[in-house]
């Protein structure tokens, strides 16, 4: 079915393409390492837990990353102005990205997603979701989940047929792989890297999407891949 593979498309880690803040609530919880739950509804900003041993995703307006793609040339990653939700400051990018609106509580790095998507049939929002991507003091083996739901809403356009608004369930996996390690992309070679898998459950009768990441400190991610799909840091540019 057409819509519902579009669904899937719109919800894989690796979209984040449309991308919005407005203050919206939030569904869902995540399940840090300490098996404590968190509450993900709201309006978002939720405390993180642990306590930071590093910068391992620095955040200022006009930080950019620029990856190398499998297959598709390059892609770039700008942070070009910042949002505050309930007094929280959520650092957004330029464009597409790999990573949505993101924040830092603690050790815990947040990612905000929402849709926003014209279309010539149809006007396509979803609810924002909040997820946690990294926990920058948790050991090897560490694990932890984001149960989440957002609602998509088609505004017909043009005559366009009703369609009912539409539930995605999905869970956002992650592994703590290895911490500490070094870790050569591009030819360079970086220090204090933290390595993780990434399990993306959508329910929707489609295969898991899975990956990888690597995180270095006072640099940020400098590879990750989906489902084959390979970014790899070319250069980046800290303020």
């Amino acid at each position: 079915m057409k819509l519902l593979k579009f669904t899937y498309l719109l919800v894989i880690l690796t979209s984040f393409t449309f991308i919005s803040c407005e203050n919206e609530p939030l569904t869902g919880t995540f399940t840090d390492e300490t098996g404590a739950g968190s509450s993900g509804s709201g309006s978002g900003g939720g405390a993180g837990s642990g306590t930071s041993t590093g910068d391992y995703f620095p955040r200022a307006i006009g930080n950019t990353w620029d990856y190398s793609v499998t297959g598709s040339g390059s892609n770039t990653n700008i942070i070009s102005s910042t949002d505050i939700i309930n007094g929280v400051t959520y650092y957004r990018f330029e464009g597409e990205n790999g990573f949505g609106a993101i924040r830092k509580s603690a050790a815990s790095y947040f990612s905000r997603i929402g849709v926003n998507l014209n279309t010539p049939a149809y006007v396509i929002t979803g609810t924002p979701i909040e997820i946690k991507f990294l926990q920058d003091d948790a050991p090897v083996g560490t694990s932890w989940e984001n149960p989440v739901s957002t609602t998509y809403t088609y505004t017909p356009v043009g005559g366009s047929p009703a369609i009912p608004n539409t539930t995605v369930n999905m869970n956002y996996k992650y592994t703590v792989e290895e911490v500490g390690i070094s870790h050569t992309v591009n030819g360079v070679t970086y220090d204090n890297v933290i390595h993780l898998s990434h399990i993306l459950e959508t329910g929707l009768g489609t295969p898991d999407t899975v990956g990888e990441y690597y995180f270095s400190k006072d640099v940020g991610p400098i590879e990750y891949a989906i489902d084959g799909e390979s970014y790899k840091l070319t250069s980046y540019s800290l303020n």
